[in-house]
């Protein structure tokens, strides 16, 4: 049994629905992983399309954004999933729907920082190191990858 089939991912389109991105987002970087609040939100936040990710019941559990980092590149960013949600598929759910609309919206080639605990399930979805530096944001530690759509 699927238990993808409960949940569904939108563009966050009204304000409340950006408010939920960004209320998952400050649960998880910065309550649960320690991201200082002025590094996590930025001036993106206002223009770059956003997806949610719902539950049965209509509660937002998951977010993503995409920013246009111009000649056909997205970069997928503040991927997001509350922690009683994850290891459910929501995190291939939510990457799924960005990649469809980000091909539908002209975008070629996504590009991403990961966190290194996150890199093999970026590399299950395709995505390949750009080099093996690893590099710290906001003490984290990241990987380049990137993915043609």
């Amino acid at each position: 049994m699927s238990v993808i089939n409960q949940f569904q991912v939108i563009r966050a389109l009204s304000p409340e629905e950006k408010e939920d991105a960004l209320t998952i987002r400050f649960e998880v970087f910065i309550k649960e992983q320690g991201v200082s609040p002025d590094v996590e939100s930025d001036e993106y936040d206002a223009i770059d399309p956003h997806w949610l990710v719902l539950d049965d019941l209509g509660k937002p559990i998951a977010t993503a954004r995409l920013t246009d980092k111009s000649n056909g590149v997205g970069k997928l960013e503040r991927v997001a999933i509350l922690k009683e949600y994850r290891g459910m598929g929501i995190g291939r759910l939510i990457v799924d729907a960005i990649e469809r609309d980000a091909k539908a919206m002209g975008f070629h080639r996504i590009v991403l920082h990961s966190q290194t605990h996150c890199q093999v399930f970026y590399e299950k979805s395709g995505y390949v190191l750009k080099d093996s530096t690893v590099f710290y944001e906001d003490d984290i530690p990241h990987v380049s990858m990137s993915k043609q759509l």
